[in-house]
């Protein structure tokens, strides 16, 4: 998927993780999009694929839309287990929605997962 249709699917994997790892209806499903929205923001951010500026543009968005929702704490491993079930998944490689400006997405499938867990553990 590329174009508006990734844009679509920021958050996405990282929000599928929360909903299964918290029990479907602990979040609605667009709080767990909201928060997956937020750790996909702190991982671009902590690759350099997105500036400081826009990441707290981002992340001010996102409190200001009463979106900035607590993330569980949930085992960094287990949250990580289940993104690897997400259909997006390809040949065994993540592939994860990061934004790289407002309004600007890339698709990646390198990412280390020791750096997924952390966004879990930490914020970034």
């Amino acid at each position: 998927e590329s174009g508006v249709r990734a844009i679509l699917n920021l958050g996405h994997t990282f929000g599928h993780a929360i909903e299964t790892c918290c029990g479907y209806g602990a979040y609605r499903h667009g709080e767990a999009v909201a928060m997956g929205i937020i750790l996909a923001t702190r991982l671009a951010h902590r690759l350099n694929l997105l500036d400081t500026a826009d990441k707290e543009r981002m992340l001010a968005l996102m409190d200001a839309l009463g979106l900035n929702l607590p993330i569980p704490k949930l085992p960094p491993q287990e949250m990580l287990n289940v993104m690897y079930q997400d259909k997006k998944v390809r040949n065994g490689r993540l592939r994860l929605v990061l934004p790289t400006a407002v309004g600007r997405v890339v698709i990646r499938d390198d990412i280390d997962p020791t750096l997924i867990k952390e966004v879990f553990s930490k914020p970034v």
